[in-house]
């Protein structure tokens, strides 16, 4: 966030914003005039120089939360 936060640039576009992204290790790929940015299970759109400052708007697209059985659960403990 605070890379998207902190800087502007009026010329960048999505392809740019996605290299960007990339070189500092993010999982990102340009989609027409956004770039989907994948971090744990959630799923972000970014849109390049958008109405906020910073070099782009963030949307979450998806977000799929994690479900994991309890210890105490009988499935765990049935060998």
């Amino acid at each position: 966030m605070k890379l998207i936060a902190d800087s502007e640039d009026v010329r960048i576009d999505a392809q740019d914003l996605a290299f960007l992204l990339v070189t500092h290790g993010f999982n990102a790929e340009p989609k027409g005039d956004s770039v989907i940015v994948k971090l744990d299970d959630v799923v972000y759109e970014m849109t390049p120089n958008g109405v906020e400052p910073g070099l782009a708007d963030i949307l979450i697209e998806d977000s799929k939360p994690q479900v994991k059985a309890p210890p105490s659960a009988p499935e765990l403990h049935n060998g």
